[in-house]
């Protein structure tokens, strides 16, 4: 059973917000305003008007903190309650974070935009909520432009140019506990509703939030990004310290839960550091090492679940560190991976999937399945391309079924005639271990010298004529997974499929090529 502290939420209504007495130009002077105007709480509810930020006290009514900086007024905010821990509202907005503190506390030097204290007391533990009234739309966003509505933190380029480029800059920071303390993690933290954003990740040395101090983390609709669209982005850089999306709490803690969480462009997207970690519809994009789990924060013995999670054109999947020690538990059902194609965000083309740093020290079943952008489903015979997964059981429907299943109608064996477009010299034949039936199977094309578009070869089904239905879906992969575009386009009879690629396979390569008929 995991353990989540529940803090009670008090929500304000617009219309409330809407009867507000004017703030004054100097936080804390102001009269206080009416009891009957505020519904009476605990925290503060902060919101902007004009380009004005504001912090309204939820027990008396009063703004007592207003500015133009974000981080300053939601800084000062947090430390009027840093004796009791709290819960800060948000309405939808741009939170500008036009100036940075420092970490003082000692074996840290980072930067960050806003600050979460540690427990109000040794050994006496609670719980900070950050809550946006809405999130941002949790999307790729393609070619529609950054994304604007909801509650989104920006650490903005006027902010980053006041440290040097080699220094630490986090968004949201969990402070470490004191260095004397016996055991005594940080505060809990919970994130419902926003999302941290950078100008560009060109910099490194960024983190979204860092949450590896805090005693339990909870993500709920959090999502990490840049002031630019998909389509527009950079391949990572990660500087000195690195460019991080999300991270849980350092091992050794206790719990983390991540739902709809998402990172954007990062060179580590989800840095799972710790077990006890539940993801639920989790993802990283566009990204250099999308998922490490327990490449950070210490070791890992507990077991962890993943549900419908996984990660988008990207240069390294999943990482399994060498902070997982033997017999360490992962399942993950409904790993969804889509990789680049040479059309399609080519820069985050796949190196591996999954990699297990200490072969054999995990297990658990993955239930996974692969796409590739402008596409569709694609197979590989072995998840783990990056090594070991030696004590892990995969399954892949799609993988099933492309062996070439042999006790169904379309069984029969097919034959390959090559064509002008593979090239002088080129040969086909069906890959070792599959069927190359009339109702799918695997084989390769080593290309001949000159390639061209065109028909590459023809399919030869002498026994259910099924090969040539329309149902046919065809893909081509190279060794480094860099995609042919097939299709079917039918052929003089109902026996014979004519398989062509929409642009001109590379010279004397070696393909894998993939079909499944339908009925």
């Amino acid at each position: 059973m995991l353990r989540r502290t529940v803090t009670a939420l008090l929500l304000f209504s617009a219309a409330a917000l809407s009867a507000q007495v004017a703030p004054p130009a100097h936080p804390r002077s102001n009269p206080a305003a009416a009891q009957s105007v505020w519904p009476s709480g605990y925290g503060y509810s902060l919101y902007l008007t004009g380009a004005t930020y504001h912090a309204r006290n939820n027990s008396t009514g009063r703004i007592d903190y207003s500015g133009p900086d974000a981080g300053a007024v939601i800084r000062d905010t947090i430390a009027a309650l840093s004796g009791k821990c709290g819960h800060l509202n948000f309405e939808p907005a741009i939170y500008n974070i036009n100036s940075l503190a420092r970490e003082k506390a000692a074996g840290f030097s980072n930067y960050y935009g806003i600050r979460i204290p540690g427990s109000a007391s040794r050994r006496q533990y609670c719980e900070w909520t950050l809550e946006g009234d809405s999130p941002p739309p949790l999307i790729d966003q393609f070619g529609t432009g950054v994304q604007t509505s909801g509650v989104i933190f920006y650490l903005t380029p006027a902010a980053i140019a006041t440290v040097p480029a080699s220094a630490q800059v986090i968004g949201i920071w969990v402070e470490p506990p004191a260095p004397t303390a016996a055991y005594t993690p940080s505060a809990s933290v919970s994130f419902h509703n926003i999302d941290v954003r950078f100008p560009t990740n060109q910099r490194g040395n960024e983190t979204g939030i860092d949450a590896s101090q805090a005693l339990n983390a909870s993500y709920d609709n959090v999502s990490a990004d840049f002031n630019m669209a998909q389509n527009s982005l950079q391949f990572p850089v990660a500087g000195s310290i690195g460019l991080v999306g999300l991270t849980t709490t350092a091992s050794s803690h206790e719990e983390n839960y991540m739902r709809n969480a998402l990172a954007i462009g990062y060179d580590i997207g989800l840095d799972v550091q710790s077990e006890h970690s539940v993801l639920i519809n989790s993802y990283a994009v566009d990204g250099n090492y999308c998922i490490d789990y327990g490449v950070h924060g210490g070791a890992i013995y507990h077991a962890s679940a993943w549900v419908s999670s996984g990660w988008g054109e990207c240069a390294h999947g999943l990482t399994l560190g060498p902070n997982l020690k033997p017999g360490t538990m992962l399942e993950i059902s409904g790993l969804d991976i889509e990789d680049a194609s040479p059309g399609y965000m080519k820069i985050f083309k796949p190196v591996y999937h999954v990699k297990e740093t200490n072969a054999g020290y995990t297990h658990g079943v993955f239930e996974y399945s692969v796409t590739q952008g402008n596409v569709g489903t694609i197979v590989f015979p072995n998840l783990f391309d990056g090594g070991g997964g030696n004590n892990i059981s995969t399954n892949s429907g799609a993988g099933f079924f492309l062996k070439g299943v042999a006790d169904i109608t379309g069984s029969a064996a097919v034959t390959f005639a090559l064509q002008a477009a593979a090239g002088a010299g080129a040969s086909a034949a069906c890959s070792s271990g599959y069927n190359c039936t009339a109702s799918s199977g695997t084989l390769h094309l080593l290309t001949g010298t000159a390639p061209s578009t065109g028909p590459l070869l023809r399919v030869i089904d002498a026994g259910s004529n099924r090969i040539n239905n329309s149902s046919c879906t065809w893909q081509g992969l190279d060794a480094a997974t860099q995609a042919l575009e097939l299709y079917s386009n039918g052929s003089d009879t109902a026996a014979v499929a004519s398989v062509q690629s929409a642009h001109s396979p590379s010279a004397q390569t070696d393909y894998t090529l993939s079909y499944l008929c339908g009925n």
